[in-house]
């Protein structure tokens, strides 16, 4: 592989990292913020239904779910990032992509050592 395809595939990857991360956070925050204006009738709702202190509890759902689905979210579509667009190394299958610099500068896998990129372009 060349130093310049290196680059691409690498930068590909970390853009596409980033929208993985964000994107789902950006959108349980959406939903949370949609959420504010019924927030207080929806609470009045669950202390006027249950008694106890199962209400308080129930509270938090409406924001802990879209965060913890983001999350769930996140996990298969980083490993899928990883499969389809990851730059691996061609003798130990690791990835190069968060080592950009150091696969750059010495040409060699990080975890392996052998020789990665193309001396010539």
């Amino acid at each position: 592989m060349s130093k310049d395809q290196f680059i691409k595939a690498a930068n590909s990857y970390n853009r596409r990292a980033a929208a993985i991360f964000i994107i789902p956070l950006l959108m349980a925050l959406g939903f949370i913020i949609a959420y504010g204006p019924f927030q207080r009738r929806f609470e009045a709702f669950l202390a006027s239904r249950i008694a106890g202190p199962t209400p308080n509890l129930l509270k938090v759902l409406p924001v802990a779910v879209p965060f913890l689905l983001a999350i769930g979210a996140m996990i298969p579509l980083t490993r899928r990032n990883d499969r389809d667009m990851g730059v691996a190394c061609p003798h130990c299958g690791k990835p190069l992509a968060q080592f950009k610099a150091i696969v750059i500068a010495s040409k060699n896998c990080p975890y392996c050592g052998k020789k990665v990129l193309d001396e010539n372009p």
